[in-house]
């Protein structure tokens, strides 16, 4: 007789636990498992019963036994196909084994060895899990037969699992594909970016197992909803952020805490925050300034410390010659740091023409209630506020000489802000509006931002065209063409705006063309602004990336998240560990 046996599947037939550690202790309750074969007849499916004997052998062909034969008899054959339990006993230890078989028809005559020998397939080798500290696969196992942990160095650079395709890539920059998971064990900061063209219901899936982390990056209009965990800040917990201060690029931030907090300096557009060495539990520091390369700041602290100045970028400290018993309310820089001009509240307006080294006293009122000031970029035209009923003054030579405006001496005018040549300002009334003036205060016009709000500070770019001011519990409100009109600028979710348009808004910096905002609140959060539109940097809870190419979420070594796409862009997060950063 001919006969030839065709596998054509396996199947476990016994309870699984599966654990890849250090020192591993699998669990099996048995080491049997079910075999299915085809048995052929002179080409054609065989029918009846057989006696049929099976044999593992480490090799393809000749060697010897691995163990003894197992006999099946009287093995009912219908159509071909046959149906066997096989049991040889605990010999599954990841080598490779081939299965001869041989038959005959049931108590009849010698057995006819079969050829070739089969080749174990990986299935069977799922009893092996009784020794898993050498396990080389293990395949539909379900999800509560797995117990234990599973270090990420431990798995495949694909593992299936049910609707998600596990990777481990080895790049560093990585194109993400629906329905894929990452683990990502880098030593460098990978990035992956999103589908472009996701469906809705697709999955990503990250785990962070690289010492340095990882980004998601987004595609245009797309966004992550997610819970992020906050960059921590002073201000959080005890402090109250009363002026911000940015570099041309909108890159180096610094801003002060008045409430104890110190000066914190970020260099990244405000997504990492560092406390420099200032003195920050003696200090009250009211307001901060920059040179466009972020490199030069000053800073004054109106509780009797003077004012302070880097030229490091906050890096170390220097407390100037300035006078100390003076309440300094506000200083502002030139573009290259080296002019400096400061307000008193009752004692008048200062300068320094060597980057703060010595101090001079100029000809503005010393009885006025000095409390914003603003300078062109190359430190000639200044524009001081006084809100206590003296109005608006400005000095075109550096200070020496001082004039009064023809603004509306209201008594709250709380901050201004100035073009790079100094022509155009613009003035904020807590409790008012905001006016402005393009032939450096000869003229003024109230713009049509909203009246009778508290208004408490005021940012523009080089050119004026792009302004930003807040409203302390009303938003940020944004003009892109010189004030005349003005928008509330946008947060990426409900959650987020409501968030926002309740901030206890105090102070805002703009980077030179405008695209880029930092404003920061007495009640903790720093705001960024990228194009309009808001991220949150430093509050926990819920919250969302910015929308399109210049948002992304970062995750730190241990973190994981799950996100689901819903459309219109958006990708959800169903499940998430680690810190989280949202940008």
């Amino acid at each position: 007789m001919h006969a030839s046996l065709n596998l054509r599947s396996c199947c476990v037939a016994v309870a699984l636990a599966l654990t890849l550690l250090d020192a591993p202790k699998g669990f099996a309750q048995g080491t049997a498992f079910s075999y299915q074969g085809q048995l052929m007849n002179n080409g054609a499916p065989a029918t009846g019963n057989f006696d049929i004997t099976f044999t593992l052998f480490p090799t393809n062909q000749g060697g010897s036994a691995v163990t003894g034969s197992v006999t099946n008899f009287d093995t009912a054959v219908s159509g071909g196909l046959f149906f066997v339990s096989l049991d040889f006993g605990e010999v599954f230890n990841g080598s490779n084994y081939w299965l001869e078989i041989a038959v005959r028809p049931s108590g009849n005559g010698s057995f006819a060895t079969l050829a070739p020998r089969q080749f174990i397939n990986p299935v069977p080798y799922a009893v092996y899990s009784a020794n898993a500290s050498n396990a080389t696969t293990a395949a539909a196992v379900p999800a509560a037969g797995i117990v234990g942990t599973i270090l990420a160095q431990n798995l495949p650079t694909n593992l299936t699992s049910p609707g998600t395709v596990w990777q481990s890539p080895s790049s560093t920059t990585v194109q993400a594909q629906p329905n894929t998971g990452y683990v990502l064990t880098n030593s460098q900061q990978a990035t992956l970016t999103l589908p472009a063209t996701p469906n809705v219901g697709d999955i990503i899936k990250i785990v962070g197992a690289g010492t340095s982390g990882w980004i998601l990056a987004q595609n245009a209009g797309q966004m992550i909803a997610a819970s992020f965990t906050p960059v921590i800040l002073p201000g959080d917990a005890s402090g109250s952020w009363q002026s911000i201060a940015s570099s041309a690029d909108g890159t180096k931030l610094a801003a002060v805490d008045n409430a104890g907090g110190g000066i914190w300096t970020s260099s990244d557009s405000g997504t990492n925050w560092t406390q420099t060495i200032a003195p920050s539990q003696t200090a009250s520091w009211q307001s901060i300034a920059s040179s466009s390369d972020g490199t030069k700041l000053a800073a004054v602290d109106n509780a009797g410390g003077g004012i302070w100045t880097s030229r490091n970028s906050g890096t170390s400290w220097t407390q100037t010659l300035a006078p100390t018993t003076s309440s300094w309310n506000s200083i502002a820089s030139s573009s290259d740091g080296a002019r400096l001009a400061a307000v008193d509240n009752s004692g008048g307006i200062w300068i320094s023409a060597n980057s703060g080294t010595n101090w001079t006293i100029t000809m503005a009122p010393a009885t006025s209630s000095w409390f914003a000031i603003t300078s062109s970029t190359n430190g000639t035209k200044l524009a001081a506020v006084d809100n206590e009923g003296n109005g608006i003054w400005t000095s075109g030579n550096s200070g020496s000489t001082w004039a009064q405006t023809t603004a509306q001496t209201y008594p709250n005018w709380i901050s201004i802000a100035s073009s790079g040549d100094g022509l155009k300002l613009a003035a904020v009334d807590d409790g008012g509006g905001i006016w402005l003036s393009s032939n450096f205060g000869t003229n003024w016009g109230e713009s049509k931002a909203p009246t009778n709000s508290t208004w408490y500070s005021i940012a523009a770019s080089t050119n004026a065209l792009k302004l930003a001011a807040v409203v302390n519990g009303g938003s940020v409100w944004i003009s892109s063409n010189g004030g005349t009109s003005w928008a509330a600028a946008a947060a990426p979710n409900a959650t987020l705006n409501s968030v926002l348009s309740s901030s206890a808004l105090t102070c805002i910096a703009s980077s030179a063309d405008g695209t880029k905002l930092a404003a920061g609140t007495s009640d903790g959060p720093i705001w960024t602004f990228v194009n309009g539109v808001a991220s949150l940097q430093s509050a926990s809870g819920s919250g969302a990336t910015l929308v399109g190419t210049a948002g992304f979420l970062e995750g730190t070594f241990g973190s994981a998240v799950e996100l689901i796409y819903t459309g219109g862009g958006q990708f959800v997060a169903l499940y998430q560990t680690g810190n989280l950063l949202g940008h």
